[in-house]
């Protein structure tokens, strides 16, 4: 009888390697990795613009189709929301958005929030799809030198994202995440740490 007391006890201090969980990543419908690509940053670099650093906001005004350039990392129904000056200068197209704020949900604590913008005609546009591509380009910006690896779940008002980002110290880091980003009828991003 002693022998089945020791039995039950090892198994219950064992590896539980039989009782299979569902893992974060199985439980992702959709998954999002982000890395430098994509970002503004990277676009204006790949067409010639030496920008010192990712910009902290955007600010909004009319491009000049025979001096700018547009930058294809968020676009609205086909046409380019965000261009480049020719003096290097990131904008965003006054007729789409109002001055947008670069967020850093990496260092929001719970609760905190940052209003991103303004976004002008929301009702005919893909809230999910527009946030993904915000994040894409770094203007909610969830990794601040490597990447981040995402889950994002639709709610009503825009999405809610866990994940992890990825950054160098003197060694690797990788930190969690947890946010929301939410457009409102009026069209204002926000980004609220969870």
């Amino acid at each position: 009888m002693k022998w089945i007391w020791a039995a039950l006890f090892a198994v219950l201090l064992s590896p539980q390697s039989w009782a299979k969980g569902v893992s974060s990543v199985e439980a992702c419908k959709v998954q999002l990795n982000i890395g430098p690509e994509g970002t503004l940053f990277e676009e204006a670099q790949r067409l010639g613009f030496k920008l010192r650093d990712q910009p902290n906001h955007l600010p909004s005004d009319a491009p000049d189709e025979n001096k700018d350039k547009p930058l294809s990392a968020v676009m609205l129904d086909g046409k380019a929301a965000v261009w480049i000056s020719e003096e290097g200068r990131l904008f965003v197209d006054k007729t789409m958005f109002g001055p947008l704020k670069v967020a850093r949900p990496d260092i929001l604590s719970r609760g905190d929030r940052v209003q991103v913008g303004q976004l002008l005609h929301s009702g005919s546009v893909d809230s999910v799809a527009l946030i993904r591509q915000l994040m894409v380009a770094n203007i909610i910006m969830t990794f601040a030198h490597i990447g981040s690896e995402l889950c994002m779940e639709s709610t009503v008002t825009g999405i809610a994202v866990t994940g992890t980002h990825t950054y160098y110290t003197n060694e690797k880091n990788v930190d969690e995440l947890s946010f929301r980003v939410d457009i409102d009828p009026s069209g204002f991003i926000t980004v609220t740490g969870a």
